[in-house]
């Protein structure tokens, strides 16, 4: 039975932003091939934080193909196996906003994921990052955050996985496990409602437990870890997910309301009626009663967000 295990490496906090692709395909619970890409991304713009985690700058890939251009060799290797990543909502999501992107077909395949695996198989470990898995594992890993070398790794996990619960692929330990994983086409619906909102002028929904680290491995020294943070309004060249989605990725934890545990609030512009009214957003005024009260809620600023996190603005 054949299964391709995937790994996306993002320039910055956009799904459709992968600089380089890395997969590893098995063939009865064999390593058989492995290969990556450089991509380049629709908006050559990289973060300070991406690029510290992977190290591919946009000097690296700004004479690559696009995706599109790459997509029928990438569609050649994966043809319709199951696709297997590590934290598979990330890199499921990569490649369907980038086949969006690029009006390409989405495939239909199966998926699955040897982090939520992982968990199952392994419930005494720490914690469930790729490192932490092939270490206990005994996996060798070339490189961490190198496409081809994480995805060979998820590949040696996948095995492992597979071995213990003698199964022939992922999907179907999922399956035993009373897991239902998803199919490519199920993260595209998802894909399609949000774009569809954009679309019509609502105001996208944001369920902060949906949005997910694209790192498994975290800066512990970096303010946002361990920190609650609250956002207002949007920065420039960024909207709220995006600004939540670079926050989590630091280790911070996001939440939609201002409260007495909240550590830092970040303001962004406000709705244009605050703004005609010269009015402050109900959060930071939330903020600003409870900091008066002794809790000490850091407000933070568009620029100030912008400088500590490396996110230069997109222009």
């Amino acid at each position: 039975m054949r299964f391709v295990c995937i790994d996306f490496e993002t320039a910055n906090s956009s799904r459709n932003s992968a600089c380089s692709l890395g997969i590893a395909v098995v063939d009865n619970l064999t390593i058989v091939e492995t290969r990556s890409w450089l991509i380049r991304p629709p908006r050559l713009h990289f973060s300070y934080r991406n690029v510290q985690i992977h190290g591919i700058t946009k000097d690296d890939v700004k004479d690559e193909p696009q995706f599109d251009v790459l997509w029928q060799d990438i569609f050649e290797q994966l043809g319709n196996s199951p696709l297997i990543a590590h934290n598979a909502s990330f890199d499921m999501s990569v490649l369907v906003n980038l086949l969006q992107h690029f009006n390409l077909e989405i495939p239909s395949n199966d998926t699955a994921c040897t982090y939520v695996l992982s968990k199952k198989l392994l419930p005494h470990l720490p914690n469930h990052k790729l490192k932490t898995i092939a270490k206990n594992l005994n996996i060798k890993m070339v490189r961490h955050h190198e496409a081809e070398s994480d995805a060979i790794a998820c590949a040696e996990i996948a095995i492992n996985i597979c071995k213990q619960y003698q199964e022939l692929h992922p999907v179907s330990v999922a399956y035993k496990l009373g897991i239902s994983p998803k199919t490519i086409t199920e993260y595209h619906q998802r894909a399609e409602k949000n774009k569809n909102n954009k679309v019509n002028n609502w105001p996208e929904p944001i369920r902060v437990s949906e949005i997910n680290p694209q790192s498994i491995s975290f800066d512990e020294s970096h303010p946002f870890f361990g920190k609650k943070v609250v956002v207002t309004g949007a920065l420039d060249g960024m909207d709220r997910r995006e600004v939540m989605q670079i926050v989590v990725d630091l280790g911070g934890t996001c939440t939609t309301s201002v409260s007495k545990k909240t550590d830092v609030l970040i303001v962004g512009t406000q709705t244009s009626h605050n703004l005609i009214h010269e009015s402050k957003s109900s959060k930071q005024l939330k903020a600003e009663l409870l900091i008066s009260q002794g809790y000490p809620i850091h407000i933070m600023t568009a620029n100030e967000f912008i400088v500590m996190t490396g996110n230069d603005l997109p222009f």
